[in-house]
């Protein structure tokens, strides 16, 4: 993984832990589609350069920054080394140097302020996130460049036909010319986007894909029933916006009816909360959960 990448994965990690609910180690290995144990190194990280991270009813969570670690005035200017260190690593550059502990301590200890964890975004990522955005409206093939694939283990160009934007835009959804079908593709694994003069041509293979705001794809959607305690309904509408619309307030609880294309999405969601949420329907979705309790 490239130096950007790692420091763009830590502040990810960070907006999560420092959410009120924090976040499961399960969930950030699926997201980040790393290892257990590589979730567990990040943590360490944070911890040795003074963190606080919590862990209660199975999930994680900064409490506060250790003030005897750093102080405030030690996070209100960088030094001239550092700030070109920044402007090196935004550049898209790999980078080893005695400053850069120094620099990632004051950045994670910047974390403190939510606002400013929320929109500091690698350079590199947002400026090829525009550039999907531009091809999808004036409709234009683009070419992602040694986009780094986990599934087949290989860094190679992709051309493809981007549909749509999902999840905080950490996900494209594209058709790649070469294999003729919808792929999902990673944002933070895309080298440089560039864009091409050749029109869209295969639209009418995938006039009709949507994504569900679980980040699952398909062509027809399933209303799916849930009925949710309060601490649930914290969670949902934390962890994926856009819900809020598909709820409505019981007595006690919150009701949830939202269009989904597959099981997948929503499912992990009612697994990782058991005892908070109740399927009310389809029956195809109770059975998806039971048949996953079993496999345990």
């Amino acid at each position: 993984m490239l130096e950007h990448q790692k420091i763009f994965r830590i502040f990810q990690l960070l907006a999560r832990l420092r959410a009120p609910l924090g976040c499961k180690k399960a969930d950030i290995a699926a997201d980040f589609e790393v290892s257990a144990r590589t979730v567990e190194r990040y943590l360490s990280l944070l911890r040795s350069i003074g963190f606080h991270i919590e862990f209660h009813r199975g999930r994680y969570r900064i409490r506060s920054l250790n003030e005897t670690r750093m102080q405030v005035e030690d996070l209100i200017t960088f030094t001239l080394e550092e700030a070109q260190l920044i402007k090196t690593a935004l550049e898209n550059q790999q980078v080893k140097h005695p400053l850069q502990q120094s620099l990632l301590s004051k950045l994670y200890a910047m974390a403190e302020m939510p606002e400013l964890t929320e929109t500091i975004f690698d350079q590199s990522v947002s400026n090829n996130i525009s550039l999907l955005y531009h091809a999808m409206k004036y409709k234009v093939q683009v070419v992602l460049r040694n986009y780094q694939s986990l599934n087949s283990g290989t860094v190679r160009d992709r051309l493809v036909e981007p549909i749509r934007m999902y999840r905080y835009n950490r996900y494209l959804a594209a058709w790649e010319v070469k294999d003729g079908m919808i792929k999902e593709f990673k944002t933070e694994r895309i080298e440089k986007v560039e864009l091409t003069e050749e029109p869209i041509r295969y639209s009418a293979s995938y006039g009709n894909y949507g994504v569900d705001l679980f980040g699952m794809t398909g062509e027809k959607s399933t209303i799916a029933e849930l009925e949710l305690s309060h601490r649930a309904f914290l969670l949902l509408t934390e962890e994926f916006p856009g819900t809020e619309k598909y709820l409505t307030r019981t007595k006690n609880q919150y009701l949830l009816k939202i269009p989904v294309y597959k099981w997948e999405g929503i499912g992990r969601f009612v697994l990782g909360l058991p005892g908070e949420i109740t399927v009310k329907g389809p029956d195809a979705l109770k059975n998806y959960i039971k048949n996953k309790v079993g496999e345990f």
